[in-house]
């Protein structure tokens, strides 16, 4: 069953939305297309992150010395990002039905070592 929790700021949480299997196949279908093409990013200062990532659709975000920013390619290997899976375009097109089409889904890949604080731009 489906609810819905408002966070606030026009942030909307809908517990229950995807089932399991479809949570699951979904997981598989993004690891199946990011094969080979995760990133190791840095911050502007030259630390590394713990996570690796990568991204879909015709910009990227990327982080490096030059700092945080959207990008039309892989900025190691200047190859374009790979289509969004039509699954992730279906989504959003179903939760958010009056917005623009998406142009970048950034993919975060944890490893049991990898660790992300809370964050927001301010």
């Amino acid at each position: 069953m489906t609810s819905l929790i408002d966070l606030g700021d026009g942030i909307l949480h809908y517990t229950g939305y995807l089932s399991p299997e479809f949570q699951h196949a979904l997981a598989a279908e993004v690891m199946a297309r990011a094969s080979g093409r995760w990133m190791a990013p840095r911050t502007p200062g030259g630390q590394p992150f713990s996570v690796r990532q990568m991204n879909f659709g015709p910009l990227g975000w990327v982080s490096d010395s030059r700092g945080y920013r959207y990008e039309p390619a892989q900025p190691e290997t200047d190859e374009s990002w790979p289509d969004m899976p039509e699954t992730v375009r279906d989504l959003w097109a179903a939760l958010l039905p009056n917005a623009p089409s998406p142009e970048c889904c950034l993919v975060n890949h944890y490893e049991s070592s990898a660790k992300m604080g809370l964050h927001r731009d301010a």
